[in-house]
């Protein structure tokens, strides 16, 4: 947990920094997208999985998608921020999904000491979650736009278990990477119901791993409470923990928001 206090305290003294400027700001905004206190969002990603495994010595590296046939599958995203201050809204976001296939293996694959033939049937599980919690606060303000710095706390989890069909299994069992990932995001209204937001945002610890998260969306507010969004998102996370793992996350999805 000593992560996660430090990562909040970071946040908290980088939107410390920013804080003057962004009093200076009025908030005339003219977007329906800016004029609330809590807001729900839920996402459908139509996501498509890029997986690489690199176990160690006495393993073949995997293609999770080549060697094991793990399919493309559409994720539930819950999203969710309250606005602290004009110019700061805490934030976070949650999905969780469980793959499950069954492959006929073209080679022979080694993996955590367990050799798995050529030809012989191999059923997987993969479980993936993402988990953030963190802030963003307004760096500049206008009535067409609104720039903001954003950090969060993001933990990325993977679970694998693989079966064949003689009996054996491996359980390569929950791998686990929290980082403090800071970046910035770019909020443009087109007109006062539609606006298009950009984000990126990383971080990297030699030893420990990556994480990255782009996301573009085009939004169209009904009005201050409900709007729709379509969108393209990209997360990347890498595990170096011994042995090298590597999940991407990439596609387009459809939002709803409800706002308060």
């Amino acid at each position: 947990m000593s992560i996660v206090r430090v990562g909040f305290c970071l946040i908290f003294v980088l939107l410390s920094v920013v804080y003057a400027s962004a009093q200076q700001q009025t908030r005339s905004n003219s977007g329906l997208g800016e004029f609330y206190r809590v807001e729900f969002e839920y996402r459908n990603w139509n996501a498509k999985i890029v997986t690489e495994l690199e176990v160690g010595p006495d393993s073949t590296n995997v293609s999770l998608n080549d060697d094991l046939a793990i399919p493309d599958e559409r994720i539930n995203v819950f999203m969710g921020s309250a606005r602290l201050l004009s110019w700061l809204k805490a934030r976070g976001s949650f999905l969780r999904r469980e793959y499950d296939a069954s492959a006929v293996l073209r080679r022979d694959l080694t993996i955590g000491g367990v050799t798995f033939p050529a030809l012989s049937t191999v059923d997987t599980t993969l479980t993936l979650e993402y988990t953030t919690i963190g802030a963003e606060g307004d760096l500049y303000a206008s009535q067409y736009m609104v720039f903001t710095v954003v950090g969060d706390y993001t933990r990325f989890r993977a679970d694998t278990v693989l079966e064949v069909s003689q009996g054996d299994r491996t359980d390569l069992g929950r791998r686990e990477l929290g980082l403090l990932t800071l970046g910035l995001k770019l909020r443009v209204y087109l007109t006062p119901h539609v606006s298009a937001t950009g984000e990126a945002s990383g971080m990297k610890r030699d030893g420990t791993g990556v994480l990255t998260n782009l996301d573009g969306v085009l939004t169209y507010n009904f009005n201050q409470n409900f709007a729709v969004s379509f969108g393209y998102q990209h997360r990347y996370a890498r595990i170096d923990q011994g042995a090298r793992e590597i999940f991407r996350l990439k596609g387009s999805y459809f939002g709803a928001s409800v706002r308060f």
